[in-house]
């Protein structure tokens, strides 16, 4: 099992879904992580993500391997090890601890490039105004919502096939 930090925001938990169900959908996060042998407190940071998006960012460039490795690491180091990844030198040390160069971090976090490239990506996220989650992009055609497989194997073929485009 892993000790990790649930790092829930009560005041917003209790906005959103109200006092009634705020309990039973912490308890029900926590069951479902248990089961996976994550271990979830209650207490820890909350901040913003959008540095922590230029980190996967900077990785994505490199392959989604490095992405996914950075994942892991943002995980851990957030969950398991309580760390404050709401800044960038915090978020180089994850990128290093994820096999990167702390020079290209700290550039690529100096220069602003990266942030501007993820929020023009979040631009072009809201303004396909999708609503069901999950919800992938391949290429031009969006899958929103729990798919069956074959929905993805059809998109594919339409990639494959050119019948993709834009309308």
């Amino acid at each position: 099992f892993r000790r990790v930090l649930f790092r829930s925001h009560p005041e917003r938990m209790l906005v959103r879904i109200g006092p009634e169900r705020a309990p039973a959908i912490a308890a029900r996060i926590k069951s479902i992580a248990g089961a996976e042998g994550i271990l979830m407190a209650d207490d820890g940071l909350v901040g913003g993500t959008e540095l922590s998006h230029v980190l996967l960012h900077l990785a994505g460039k490199i392959s989604l391997d490095q992405q996914n490795k950075v994942a892991e690491e943002l995980f851990h180091a957030y969950f398991e090890e309580a760390k404050d990844i709401f800044n960038a030198p915090s978020l180089v040390e994850v990128g290093v601890a994820a096999g990167m160069d702390r020079g290209a971090l700290e550039k690529g976090f100096k220069d602003g490039k990266a942030l501007e490239e993820v929020k023009k990506e979040e631009q072009e996220n809201k303004a396909r105004r999708g609503r069901g989650v999950p919800r992938f992009y391949l290429g031009a055609i969006t899958i929103e919502g729990a798919k069956d497989m074959e929905e993805f194997f059809e998109a594919i073929l339409q990639i494959k096939e050119g019948r993709d485009e834009k309308p």
